[in-house]
């Protein structure tokens, strides 16, 4: 088995945990409607999650020529998808609600978190791909990845009334680049 293999193994398992997490979640809160209205903002990052997820793995392709795998490569490449499983286990509690809970409540004192880790997804790529795997972007390109990071990183701190829009940005941010970027990578 190659080293590339190996690490493919263990990036295919995290994502799997990533996307098992958010189903789960997603469907404790569908069964929980009852007990409390769904939060859009919570489901628009775990829309955000969920592409983030796919689009690491399906990216994870074009490393299949690399042949310098270290231990420290290694690192590297599980730090994002460590990432999107904490985010996804933050953002949508894993059971169903009990009377009295409410899921912008726990959107708010907890999923949230979740925020910082897609921030960090996004920074550590942006990071890899400098100075790991030596991409050369042009100004826009790093213009647009640090927006969208500060993008995430202000819903973090934004009030409820501003929280909807900056998910509903993100997400749409977010469609741009996984189906632009995956649009290039089905011209190899």
């Amino acid at each position: 088995m190659s080293n590339f293999q190996w690490v493919t193994v263990v990036f295919g398992m995290l994502i799997g945990l990533t996307v098992t997490r958010l189903l789960t979640s997603l469907a404790c809160a569908l069964r929980s409607r009852h007990i409390s209205r769904l939060y859009g903002v919570s489901l628009a990052w775990v829309a955000v999650i969920f592409l983030d997820a796919m689009d690491a793995w399906w990216s994870l392709r074009q490393l299949k020529t690399y042949q310098d795998w270290s231990f420290t490569s290694f690192l590297m490449m599980m730090m994002q998808p460590l990432l999107l499983v904490f985010a996804a286990v933050m953002i949508l509690p894993f059971s169903e609600l009990k009377p009295g809970d409410d899921h912008r409540d726990i959107y708010i004192r907890d999923g949230r978190w979740a925020l910082i880790a897609i921030a960090l997804f996004h920074l550590e790529g942006l990071c890899e791909a400098i100075f790991f795997w030596d991409a050369k972007l042009n100004p826009w390109g790093y213009l647009g990845f640090s927006a969208y990071i500060l993008l995430v990183v202000a819903g973090f701190f934004a009030g409820r009334r501003t929280s909807g829009i900056v998910a509903a940005v993100a997400l749409a941010t977010n469609l741009f680049f996984v189906f632009t970027q995956v649009a290039d990578l089905w011209q190899d």
